[in-house]
Parts: structure tokens; sequence; C-alpha cells
């Protein structure tokens, strides 16, 4: 060791020392087990950790990283040993890396590939889109007017949208820009299909082209209206892929797992273990 006294220099304070030529580096400096060390390791060691820094006594410094080094190495050789020395911990890293290893393959497998192979996705969705149904629903216009000045007006307001709504020509955006003739007016507009609960003015209609309306005042003093026709009756449907997007994915993983699980049954041979599989059932 007492060369490296010498052959390190004041550049190792900058990162810029040089390793001596290897011929200089043969004899061995420590061993334990049945590895052995020699002055060209310990240089490679000072060569990749050396850094700007303080400059310091080169001999307190050499002796210093020595130490480290050694302690690096012990810890590693006990690393390495650990699973020879202690079974219990051996079985504890098999059971940690082999977990990771069927995450990392579940994922590309499984997870990732319902996510991504949106066509497989919409394949199973058509197989399986009659699980997922709409009940009978009610198509209708909801319309939505908040501001106005008094009841009269509410009434007045109410008995034109209803004749606007019948005529045959009328879009939602049509009839929006009818409303806002008057300008302090805020209007909400929206034709949609509901279900029995969603809205209680649409429940209480029954058959295409009724109507009815609620005129509600608000804290200001101002009215809001509500008037709503009933368009259609729906009948039961599948609900669209979209709607029902996060069951349908979790469901294809599972159908994908499944597949995978039986292409590996079918390609490689395979036993269970009973007496490992009472006692894992028995502990859960």
């Amino acid at each position: 060791l007492s060369v490296f006294y010498k052959w390190v220099d004041d550049s190792i304070f900058v990162g810029k020392w040089q390793m001596p030529p290897a011929k200089k580096l043969k004899k061995q400096l420590f061993s334990f087990d049945d590895k052995k060390y020699s002055q060209a390791d310990f240089a490679q060691y000072l060569y990749k950790t050396q850094k700007k820094q303080p400059q310091k006594d080169k001999v307190v410094y050499v002796n210093n990283m020595y130490k480290a080094y050694v302690d690096q190495e012990i810890l590693a050789y006990e690393d390495a040993k650990l699973e020879t020395k202690y079974p219990e911990f051996g079985l504890l890293m098999k059971e940690y890396h082999d977990g990771i290893l069927l995450f990392e393959i579940t994922q590309k497998k499984v997870w990732d590939k319902a996510i991504k192979d949106t066509t497989g996705l919409q394949q199973y969705y058509e197989k399986v889109k009659y699980n997922y149904m709409w009940p009978q629903r009610k198509e209708a216009t909801v319309v939505k007017v908040k501001n106005i000045v008094d009841d009269q007006s509410a009434k007045q307001l109410a008995k034109q949208i209803a004749e606007w709504i019948n005529l045959s020509d009328m879009t939602s955006s049509t009839l929006k820009n009818k409303i806002l003739q008057d300008s302090t007016l805020l209007v909400d507009i929206a034709r949609e299909k509901f279900v029995d609960g969603d809205n209680a003015l649409i429940d209480k209609l029954h058959k295409p082209g009724e109507m009815t309306q609620e005129i509600i005042p608000d804290e200001s003093g101002k009215f809001n209206l509500d008037l709503v026709i009933l368009h259609r009756i729906v009948d039961p449907e599948p609900k669209a892929l979209d709607d029902v997007r996060g069951h349908i994915t979790a469901e294809y993983q599972n159908y994908l797992e499944k597949e995978w699980i039986n292409e590996l049954r079918s390609k490689y041979s395979w036993k269970v273990n009973d007496e490992v599989f009472k006692m894992i059932k028995a502990q859960y």
C-alpha cells in the first residue's frame, strides 16, 4: 500500500489523477475467502472515485480510501453470500425476484395490452355488450332559463318556448338564440336520454310530445323556468363502450389473463404440490 503514497499526487484532488502503468500494479494488497485484490484493483477504485475536493494529506487520503475500498468489497462479498448463508433470506429474495418478474410479465401480457389493444377491447365489448344494458329511457329536451324578471314573464316565455319547440325545423341552437333575444336571460338547453329518477319533471311524462314545466323564484327575486318535452321512449339497449370502459377494460384484463394461463398450461407441463397448497390455504 505504501507505494500509493508516492503514486498519488495533488492531481487526484481535482479529479485528474492518472493510474500508474499496469506493470507496476501486480502485487496483492489483501484477500479473503478465495478472492484476491491487487494494487491494480485499488488503483482502479481510486481512479473511478476521484473528484474535486479540498486538498489534504496524501497519506491520510490513501489510507481512508483504502479502508473504504476494503469495506466496500467485504460488504459486496457478504451480500453475494447472504442467500447461501441464510436459506430463509434466500427464499425471501427468490420470492421477491419471482414476484417482480411475474408483475412485469403480467403488465406486458395483460394490463398494458388491455389498455393499448383498442381493437381487441372493441371486439371483446361486442361479445359482452348485452351484459351492460340501459333500462328503458326517455329522450327529452330540457330547457333551463334563469334571470326572468317576474312570474308572468316566465309563464309567457314558457308558452312561447312550447310553440317554438313544436316547429319542425327547430334545433336546440336556434331555440336558444330565440330565447336570448332578451339578453338578460341565462339559457341552457340539452337533448339527452334519461332513466327514471334522473329528472323529476321527465318522470311525469309518458307519451312522446308531452311537455311540462316548473317556475321557481330564486333568492334574488327573479324567476327560473325549467321546461321539458318528451320526444320518444327508448327501448333497452347496450351501453356504449365509453360509458362502461372501466368495467369492460377490467373484464378484458381478466379474460386475457385466463387465456394466457391456458396457453401456458397447454405449452408446459405443470403439477400442483398438494402439501404446499394445503399449507398455504391453512395460513390464509
